[in-house]
């Protein structure tokens, strides 16, 4: 179950899929925050690293949103799940 606003996931392909998804009419967004110290909002703050940063790095550079909503009905549903299989399928 997705939470009430969007349904997340990793992609290598984020910035590609999220351009084929506009012109779709699919609502996305990349996922903010992943490696907060990479968001330009923190650049002026001092903070400390410990341990690597992978997991971080990896929703930072590949985390992308699918807009859902309380109201979507299963034709959207079916809709943003049949674009997103011709995306990846070919």
């Amino acid at each position: 179950s997705p939470s009430w606003f969007g349904f997340a996931f990793l992609t290598p392909e984020r910035n590609k899929l999220a351009r084929y998804l506009d012109g779709k009419g699919i609502g996305n967004r990349p996922i903010m925050g992943g490696n907060l110290a990479r968001q330009p909002a923190y650049r002026n703050v001092e903070y400390e690293i410990i341990g690597n940063l992978d997991g971080a790095n990896k929703i930072h550079e590949c985390g992308i949103w699918i807009g859902v909503f309380p109201g979507i009905t299963r034709d959207m549903q079916d809709y943003q799940i049949e674009t997103i299989r011709k995306y990846f399928n070919g």
